[in-house]
């Protein structure tokens, strides 16, 4: 319970400070747990000098790092084999398991085969071959870059052969892994290597991307392959929502190119009636929506038949749908649910056909005016329709269609 004198409180203090917040035994420990763990600065001078695209660098770390028996981790090849393949680390692209912010696998780079001097296909063997023979585990990346080297080198064939490889070793490839022999196989103007590394794609699952469409397109027309060329193209329109700048390119080459075909500078577009007016020809055209394929089409409407099916009568659902058919299609609907009810939050309420009138008479000079072309394709003068429901009205202008 006594106090302690200054001196005293000095000595704990100066106690604590020796003991807790001095050096002594326990920096030495700290400074010893910082010592590199073999491998590690081989790593970070590997990592520098590929980041920096220096070749020279790059590989006389390596060549230091295997001559002293140092250990390399598979990331340190991978990044050389990268290298080696004309690219660098700096971009984020080829990374092992490297993640966007938003936690997405990083695209691929946009040049898919590199120019012949920018590989290194000599010290990429060399490379490969360590990696075997200290049984260093090999990725999708390890593969990716040995497939740029030989479609780069010329070799669209040995590039497929990698990809093969890869597969055998129950490694899972990406687009980025066939690319550069879909692409390669392109460039020497063979077709048909090109459509079985497009086989082997498709029988690992997975898509396209704009960059092989352009590519078979341009290659289609190069070798004169035209109705091959209409094909894809019409593939595409199925499975491509929009074209980006470079694909637009190579589709307008393949048409500048195209026998019979001329390409228009411009274009004028309705974009409520889907009209549209070419420059300098003045030619009329009338374009149609395709971002809907004829399965996705039909996989909507039955999807909203179910639910209207379960929501409503059955027989309502699918006489109205007959009674559709007869008079569509229609340039407009009308809710007439919310427009006939709009307003109607006070005590005396009620479903109002006064306001669906007023909305269909503001609708039916625009139905009217509708180009000639949009007309033709509905059949005729189409009117404005209100869907409704059952429930929402027992008044007689809401008993039938």
């Amino acid at each position: 319970g006594s106090l302690r004198t200054p001196r005293a409180m000095a000595d704990v203090g100066q106690k604590r400070h020796n003991s807790d917040w001095g050096g002594g035994n326990r920096d030495r420990k700290r400074k010893k747990n910082f010592a590199p763990k073999p491998g590690q600065a081989a790593r970070r001078e590997i990592d520098v000098a590929c980041a920096k695209g220096d070749t020279a660098a790059a590989f006389a770390a390596f060549d230091a790092a295997v001559g002293s028996g140092e250990p390399l981790q598979p990331h340190s090849f991978n990044v050389l084999l990268h290298l080696c393949s004309g690219g660098t680390s700096a971009g984020g692209n080829y990374k092992d398991d490297a993640k966007t912010a938003d936690g997405a696998t990083p695209p691929a780079p946009k040049v898919v085969v590199p120019p012949k001097d920018a590989v290194h296909p000599e010290r990429a063997n060399a490379i490969f071959n360590k990696m075997v023979e200290l049984d260093v585990q090999r990725t999708e990346m390890t593969y990716t870059a040995l497939a740029r080297i030989e479609a780069a080198s010329g070799e669209p064939r040995r590039a497929l052969d990698v990809v093969k490889r890869l597969i055998d070793e129950r490694l899972t490839p990406k687009l980025r892994t066939f690319a550069p022999a879909l692409h390669a196989f392109c460039m020497k103007g063979d077709i048909e290597g090109a459509l079985e590394a497009e086989s082997e794609i498709a029988k690992a699952g997975i898509e396209l991307s704009e960059a092989e469409y352009g590519a078979l397109l341009t290659a289609y027309a190069d070798v004169e392959r035209w109705e091959d060329g209409l094909a894809l193209l019409r593939r595409m329109r199925e499975e491509i929502r929009t074209l980006s700048t470079p694909l637009m390119e190579s589709t307008r080459g393949f048409f500048d190119r195209h026998p019979g075909w001329s390409i228009e500078e411009s274009a004028d577009v309705d974009e409520a009636t889907g009209a549209a007016t070419s420059a300098p020809s003045g030619k009329k055209m009338q374009l149609a929506a395709i971002n809907l394929s004829a399965s996705d089409r039909a996989a909507l409407l039955a999807g909203i038949g179910k639910l209207a099916r379960e929501r409503e009568a059955k027989s309502s659902f699918d006489g109205f749908v007959r009674w559709l058919a007869r008079r569509g299609p229609l340039p407009y609907l009308v809710d007439g649910a919310n427009v006939g009810m709009y307003n109607q939050n006070f005590q005396e309420s009620r479903f109002n056909f006064n306001q669906v009138e007023k909305a269909m008479n503001a609708l039916r000079p625009l139905a009217r005016d509708t180009h000639a072309a949009r007309r033709d394709a509905c059949g005729g003068e189409p009117a404005p329709v209100v869907p409704s429901t059952a429930n929402e009205s027992n008044s007689p202008p809401g008993d039938s269609p």
